[in-house]
C-alpha cells in the first residue's frame, strides 16, 4: 500500500487501482480526431449517392461545404449563443 501512495504522489497510476481491467491502454486517433472529419471534403462527398461527382464543379462545391461546416459541438456552441444573445431563455424561471 505504501508503494501506491509512493506512485500517486509521483503522479502515476499504480496497477492495483487501475479499475479498466485488461482494456488497452491505446486509444483510437478516429476518435480523439472526432470532431475534424466534419471539415474533410471526404466525409461530405460520401453524404451525395453515387453519380454526383460527375456534375461540373461538384469538387469545388463539396470544398465550399466542408470550409463552411460545424461541428456538432460547434452547432451547439452556436445555438447557446444565438438563444443567450437573443434572450430566448428565461433568467426568471426557477429551476
Amino acid at each position: 500500500m505504501n508503494r501506491d501512495i509512493e506512485l500517486l504522489n509521483h503522479g502515476i497510476l499504480p496497477d492495483s487501482l487501475n479499475f479498466n481491467g485488461n482494456q488497452s491502454q491505446e486509444f483510437d486517433i478516429y476518435k480523439v480526431a472526432y470532431n475534424l472529419r466534419y471539415k474533410t471534403t471526404e466525409y461530405w462527398e460520401s453524404k451525395f449517392p453515387d453519380g454526383y461527382q460527375n456534375i461540373p464543379g461538384f469538387d469545388k462545391i463539396i470544398e465550399k461545404i466542408a470550409e463552411k461546416s460545424f461541428s456538432p459541438l460547434e452547432e451547439i456552441n452556436l445555438i447557446r449563443e444565438n438563444n443567450i444573445t437573443n434572450n430566448n431563455i428565461d433568467a426568471t424561471k426557477e429551476n
